[in-house]
């Protein structure tokens, strides 16, 4: 709940899983998590703005947010067994979004580590 509005996350099976973000009435954002581990596991969109999160070279750890071929944000583990993700995101995205783009960046990490036998 944010200043008093509720969200909720629903799923759906696509080319990955859809996950949508909304409100009573309305889709704020929604974001696929391909099933696959590749270089840009996860595409959201929120209103006209398109965003992809890609891998950096240390996919384990960091991503980066993409809307087009710009690089506008950035979100990192601290370590490959740490539980704190530090997340540098646009102020202009509405804050249940930028929740909803960890969120997408922490599921990310738990299938890879359990893709790789690690603990998540």
């Amino acid at each position: 709940m944010t200043g008093g509005v509720e969200y909720a996350v629903s799923t759906e099976r696509v080319l990955g899983v859809l996950f949508v973000l909304g409100q009573p009435g309305a889709v704020v954002a929604n974001g696929v998590l391909r099933d696959e581990l590749p270089q840009r596991p996860a595409s959201i969109a929120h209103g006209e703005r398109q965003y992809s999160l890609e891998a950096g070279l240390r996919w384990d750890r960091e991503l980066f947010l993409f809307e087009k071929e710009t690089r506008v944000g950035r979100l990192t583990r601290r370590g490959i067994f740490s539980r704190h993700i530090e997340a540098d995101l646009p102020a202009e995205i509405l804050p249940c979004v930028r929740l909803f783009i960890v969120w997408l960046a922490i599921l990310y990490w738990k299938r890879n580590a359990a893709a790789l036998g690690e603990r998540p």
